[in-house]
């Protein structure tokens, strides 16, 4: 990220909202209230009953995350079986074709579990697509470490907010 660029951060949680982070809501409303640009994503889709959805809409723009078995829609599939390998490989086509060094950088993600590599591929190119300059998680758990391999996928920075 140069320093010319307007700041635009990505938050990323596993699922938004949750009644246990209000706290993430009213920091997103702070911070857009002092004119900071700022876009959710979630590696997970919300629940369609939450209590916090009405706090929640209208405010950052959000972008819910899937897991391969859950069959995003791609055009790289082509005329690939859908099953989970094929969306999979089909995030990668996608990725590769938007992410500088996309296809090197993606050795540093040796040993993670396929999924985690999957949602930080899923989450680095829409991060490059959206403009986002800055990701944004919270606690030390299995999103942040998708938030930083996404973060190094898209040569963005990131940071962790933990209450401890």
């Amino acid at each position: 990220m140069s320093w010319s660029q307007p700041l635009r951060v990505g938050y990323v949680l596993e699922q938004y909202p949750l009644s246990s982070e209000t706290f993430v809501i009213k920091e997103m409303l702070a911070h857009e209230a002092g004119g900071l640009e700022i876009e959710f994503f979630t590696l997970q889709p919300p629940s369609k009953t939450h209590p916090h959805n009405a706090i929640a809409s209208g405010h950052a723009p959000g972008d819910y995350g899937r897991l391969p078995r859950q069959l995003r829609v791609s055009e790289a599939l082509n005329t690939l079986p859908s099953t989970a390998a094929s969306f999979f490989w089909a995030e990668l086509q996608n990725a590769g074709k938007i992410l500088p060094g996309f296809w090197a950088m993606l050795e540093t993600a040796q040993g993670e579990p396929a999924g985690n590599v999957y949602q930080a591929t899923w989450l680095a190119r829409k991060t490059r697509l959206k403009g986002i300059t800055h990701l944004h998680t919270y606690f030390g758990s299995v999103t942040t470490r998708i938030t930083c391999l996404a973060a190094h996928l898209a040569g963005v920075s990131y940071t962790l907010h933990s209450p401890r």
